[in-house]
């Protein structure tokens, strides 16, 4: 049996010790001289930390990502990828019963995975988020299940910089009177319920006699005699005269009262609404016809939360799934121009009246408090609607590219209306309430900004329009398309920082805020910000800022004291890089 000394042992330990470091030398030698790195961790919970086995994982360039190669995690959830050229790469993982999403996901962006740098591709942690369910029961006022009720899903968005609440699904209930949203994300959501008591009665009116009558008399002489004519309404009982006003969770009638649900990734949540009968109204439009063209059809609208949402369509809908059942809320035309809506809860409504196609006649908008049975609305007596024409000019094309689209979006980020523009760059907007607008216009894959719009010869400063009740607004609209790219890297104390949120801050964001452009720092810190109009503009970055409402001058102006100023000249071809990092701010 061969023994060693001590000295000799040490001398074993120390050679051994060389070749280790020789071998790891030869290994990154022989990588770095192949190019081939790899791009390896584990797929866990984001809310245990568990591994997850079975989860797919896939790769693809940033410059080419129709090649993709994909992996399936074990039992312990690593994944790799090996031989794999240096260079940048989206990651996204799926797994059943999780939200598919890119690495350190956040909205629409994720951080793209870099090799053959410093930045540590082989230890990555990939955090996946259970899938969400938020269900619950819709009862009436005797604790009973409401079956076929119209659910309505909504969630608070950050996606523009400002907080707003959009809706994002519908559902109805079943024979129980359950409903269920699946597979959300976490969130904050809110939930409203539309239904009608299956036992409501609602009256009708009908219009009798205006014709004439003729008799013989016994001379025999003809007598006309024109009949009066006449409206009779039914008579319900006040007890079946009801219905339903749009309920929020948790059972209140304001959207403004609605109580968030916040869900995290995973939870099943319930959340039960209580409907509560209401006396139902009868309101009779009466409308201003023109000869030979009839009249339009009135579209009631009610706020609900952020936007308006049509009411016309729900009391028209039909009541269950029986086909020709007659729905219990709907309206009867009068004749002359009037017709009667029922089964309408008392509130503020917007009555509508879109123009008739090919009639030199406006539409008409108005706000209406409607809180009394058999109140008569005159649409008319609002204020005539507006509309908008427009010949569009793209600089540096002969013609509009296709998809292009107009949009007037108010100052509280709600787009009222939206537009193509055709291939002679010709764009029109029908019906339009008046107010203030500012005038948006991009393409599915490019954003353009207006540089200059010409009123009836006048030009105006940037791209606010002022529309006028009743006035058609005419003239040229000239934009510019985004065309370049930003680049630039994001560090803390000398090093690049992944995840961060890059925000592009326009100079006066009170008037530009549609020249905001956002990335997200990839794995070694560097981001890109694509469609950039030419302009003068602040880049900053900012670590967990996802929740901010990052496009208001008032919240944005502290973080642009300390970015990295950029200018963005019209005749930039190549990517612009930023000369000095921008340093990662806290939230």
């Amino acid at each position: 049996m061969n023994m060693l000394t001590p000295r000799s042992k040490a001398a074993q330990i120390a050679l051994a010790t060389l070749l280790i470091y020789a071998c790891v030398a030869l290994a990154t030698n022989a990588q770095a001289q192949t190019g081939r790195y790899r791009i390896a961790g584990k797929v866990v919970s984001s809310t245990s930390g568990a591994p997850l086995a079975q989860a797919r994982v896939t790769i693809a360039s940033v410059e080419d990502r129709s090649a993709t190669i994909s992996v399936i995690t074990g039992d312990d959830g690593v994944f790799a990828f090996a031989n794999v050229p240096a260079g940048k790469y989206s990651l996204e993982g799926a797994r059943r019963g999780f939200i598919t999403s890119g690495y350190d996901a956040h909205e629409n962006f994720s951080t793209a995975i870099v090799t053959g740098g410093e930045a540590d591709s082989e230890h990555l942690i990939f955090r996946l988020t259970p899938q969400a369910v938020l269900t619950g029961h819709v009862f009436d006022e005797a604790g009973d299940p409401v079956r076929k009720a119209s659910v309505s899903l909504y969630r608070q968005d950050q996606s523009t910089g400002v907080g707003l609440t959009r809706r994002i699904a519908s559902a109805r209930t079943d024979d129980r009177g359950v409903y269920e949203f699946a597979e959300l994300p976490a969130g904050n959501y809110f939930i409203s319920v539309n239904a009608r008591p299956w036992y409501a009665l609602h009256p009708r009116s009908s219009r009798n006699g205006g014709g004439t009558a003729t008799t013989t008399n016994s001379d025999g002489t003809v007598t006309t005699v024109r009949e009066e004519e006449t409206i009779t309404t039914s008579v319900v009982p006040p007890s079946f005269d009801v219905t339903y006003a749009t309920t929020y969770y948790p059972d209140t009638t304001d959207s403004d009262e609605a109580t968030p649900i916040p869900l995290r990734g995973g939870e099943h949540l319930t959340a039960d609404v209580h409907l509560s009968p209401v006396p139902a109204l009868r309101i009779l439009l009466r409308m201003d016809q023109q000869p030979g063209r009839g009249f339009a059809m009135p579209q009631l609208f009610k706020k609900s939360f952020d936007s308006t949402e049509n009411v016309t369509v729900q009391l028209m809908a039909p009541n269950s799934d029986v086909t020709g059942e007659r729905p219990a809320s709907t309206f009867t035309m009068l004749g002359d121009g009037e017709m009667e809506f029922s089964g309408i809860p008392a509130g503020k409504y917007t009555v509508r009246v879109p123009a008739l196609p090919g009639s030199e006649q406006s539409g008409s908008v108005g706000e209406f408090d409607i809180n009394q049975n058999g109140q008569e609305v005159n649409p008319s007596a609002g204020e005539p609607a507006s509309g908008a024409k427009f010949t569009v000019r793209v600089l540096g094309t002969a013609r509009p590219p296709q998809g292009l689209m107009l949009a007037l979006r108010t100052r509280e980020h709600r787009v009222v209306r939206a537009a193509p523009v055709d291939s002679h760059g010709a764009c029109e907007m029908l019906d339009l309430p008046p107010g203030k607008y500012d005038l948006l216009a991009a393409t599915p894959i490019n954003d353009y900004a207006v540089t200059r719009i010409t009123i009836n010869g006048s030009p105006s400063r940037g791209h606010t329009l002022d529309v006028v009740a009743g006035a058609t607004v005419e003239g040229t609209v000239t934009l510019i398309g985004g065309q370049t790219v930003v680049q630039g890297i994001a560090k803390r104390d000398g090093k690049g920082v992944p995840g961060a949120m890059i925000v592009m801050v326009p100079k006066d964001p009170e008037a530009n805020g549609e020249l905001f452009r956002r990335d997200q720092s990839d794995l070694d810190g560097t981001f890109s910000l694509g469609t950039v109009i030419p302009g003068e503009y602040t880049v900053v970055a900012i670590e967990n800022g996802w929740d901010l409402n990052w496009s208001q001058p008032g919240v944005i102006a502290h973080y642009a004291e300390t970015g990295q100023k950029v200018v963005v000249a019209p005749t930039a071809g190549e990517p612009v890089r930023l000369s000095e990092p921008v340093e990662v701010q806290p939230r």
